[in-house]
């Protein structure tokens, strides 16, 4: 982790957030707020510094781009997941996040704990994807990255998968 800050200055905008209350869950949801004030693509780091939450902002998205990959639509190269996976995790920490070590949760409080545990070195916290920005990804023909969506609570597969209406040829012809 050694540089990580001075390497992320190039590409992002900092604010740090230092524990604001007397209960880690409390300051976790003071946290949260401020994320979700922020634009959809800024990314919560937990780990560079102990009790602290670092809010990531990008800076020149244009260079951003660039590292993204060409193939992918401009709805997908904007999302904060794909920042986070391409950019962060991949070009500056050289990590494959499909392959290696990397645990996604949906509790925000199991991730820091992890952390002050030494479990893992860092967390990172993202804002939900809006609706809109999941329709442009899909019409743009692109696919969301891997664990950028999180519904609860999931629909059963079988009312998804079969139709609940009987034979399609039997239904009566509608004139």
């Amino acid at each position: 982790l050694r540089g990580l800050k001075e390497r992320l200055g190039s590409l992002f905008y900092f604010e740090d957030l230092a524990p604001t209350y007397s209960t880690m869950m409390d300051t976790l949801s003071g946290w949260l707020g401020i994320l979700e004030e922020r634009d959809y693509t800024s990314i919560g780091l937990y780990g560079l510094e102990p009790q602290h939450l670092l809010l990531l902002m990008p800076r020149q998205t244009s260079v951003l781009q660039d590292i993204m990959p060409a193939e992918r639509s401009q709805a997908w190269k904007d999302l904060g997941v794909s920042l986070l996976h391409w950019v962060i995790l991949g070009d500056i920490l050289g990590i494959d996040p499909q392959k290696e070590g990397v645990e996604y949760t949906q509790d925000v409080l199991e991730a820091i704990s992890k952390v002050d545990s030494g479990e893992y070195q860092l967390a990172f916290l993202l804002n939900p994807i809006p609706i809109s920005n999941v329709l442009a990804v899909a019409n743009a023909g692109d696919r969301l990255p891997q664990k950028s969506t999180y519904l609860y609570p999931k629909p059963p597969a079988g009312l998804v998968m079969h139709p609940l209406w009987e034979d399609v040829a039997s239904q009566p012809e509608v004139v």
